[in-house]
Parts: C-alpha cells; sequence; structure tokens
C-alpha cells in the first residue's frame, strides 16, 4: 500500500511537470517493492519510471526501465501491460530515429491490440505511427493516424492526455502542410483537453 502511495505521488508530480521529484518517489516504491518481491507493481513501476525519463531526455536509462517493465509484464503473462510496454518502446525508437525497431515493436502492440480488443491502445498506436510517419516526412499517413487517435480518443475519453497529444501532433502536420488556421484550431483543442486533464507540460 505504501508503494502505492508513492506511485500515486509520482503521477501527480508527473502531471505537474515535476519530473525530478516524480523519479525520486518511484524509487522510493520500487525499493519497497524489491523487498516484498511484488513484481506486478516492480513492472509498473519500471514502466512509469521509463516514461518520465524519457521526458527528461535520459534516453539510456529510459529504455533499460521500459525493458525491465516489458521482461517483467511477460513474466506474468499481463497482456495488456506488455502491449503499453511494447508501445513505449516504440515511441522511444522513434524518437532516438531507430525506425525498423520502432516498427517492430509498435507492430508486435498491435497483434495484441487486436487480439484483445484494446481501445485505448489502438488510439496510443495510431499517436506513436503518426508521430513517426510525421518524423520520416510522410505526412499523408501520419494525417491518417492522427484521424484514428483522434476519432478513438474522442469515443472513449474527450478530455484525456490521448487527445491532447493527437491534436498538437496534427497542429504540426498542419503547419508544416501550411494549413495555419487549421494548425491553430488543433492547438485550442489540444489546449483545452491538457486543461481537462491537468497536464502542464501539453
Amino acid at each position: 500500500e505504501i508503494a502505492k502511495t508513492y506511485n500515486e505521488l509520482s503521477r501527480i508530480c508527473f502531471m505537474r511537470s515535476e519530473f525530478d521529484r516524480a523519479v525520486e518517489y518511484i524509487n522510493d516504491a520500487l525499493a519497497l517493492c524489491h523487498e516484498t518481491n511484488d513484481q506486478k507493481m516492480i513492472a509498473r513501476l519500471q514502466g512509469n519510471l521509463g516514461t518520465i525519463l524519457m521526458l527528461k531526455d535520459r534516453w539510456k536509462e529510459a529504455e533499460e526501465s521500459l525493458r525491465v517493465s516489458l521482461q517483467a509484464n511477460e513474466a506474468l503473462n499481463d497482456q495488456i501491460n506488455i502491449c503499453r510496454s511494447l508501445l513505449s518502446l516504440g515511441n522511444l525508437s522513434c524518437l532516438l530515429r531507430k525506425f525498423d525497431k520502432a516498427e517492430e515493436y509498435l507492430e508486435r502492440s498491435l497483434r495484441l491490440i487486436l487480439e484483445n480488443n484494446f481501445i485505448r491502445e489502438l488510439a496510443i498506436y495510431h499517436e506513436y505511427c503518426g508521430s513517426m510517419e510525421l518524423t520520416r516526412g510522410k505526412l499523408g499517413i501520419a494525417y491518417h493516424h492522427f484521424e484514428e487517435a483522434i476519432k478513438i480518443g474522442e469515443q472513449i475519453a474527450p478530455k484525456s492526455a490521448i487527445i491532447s497529444q493527437a491534436y498538437r501532433l496534427l497542429a504540426e502536420l498542419q503547419t508544416e502542410k501550411g494549413e495555419i488556421e487549421n494548425a491553430l484550431a488543433s492547438c485550442e483543442k489540444s489546449l483545452s483537453a491538457s486543461k481537462g486533464v491537468g497536464e502542464k507540460l501539453e
């Protein structure tokens, strides 16, 4: 229970973009979980840690945490968290411009998504694929992915990080295409969604 409390404190700090404090709380929680050998919680915490370290541009440490999370989830046969670990590793690989590796992780995640009907994760998959294709300059494919992410996000959680991030990325794409008015509208939708979930970073 104490570890869960630390994790919740970390989540609050994350939402406030207080990443150093968020990392401290997760490390405190991990120390407790290692003492009790709570593998499920360790997997969850390592995944959360990897996400925060990505935002701090600590790529190598982030990848290590996400790999540990993936291995622990695989040992537990925790399908949804295996999927989430694969999505995060795919996103990290894209940020590192390792596109072949990113595609491999994202394709593995998609198989689990389709097998298990993971709707929220499908939206995240489209967001990450869109981001990858935007980075590679494939604007048409990226646009399709962002549209799909937004469509799913609007259905399941209209005021969510999925929506704020997808609209922000769509705005980047529209700016690149010179569609300034559309980009402004997308930015406003992103801002509205991020305010709805209290995300300072977005």
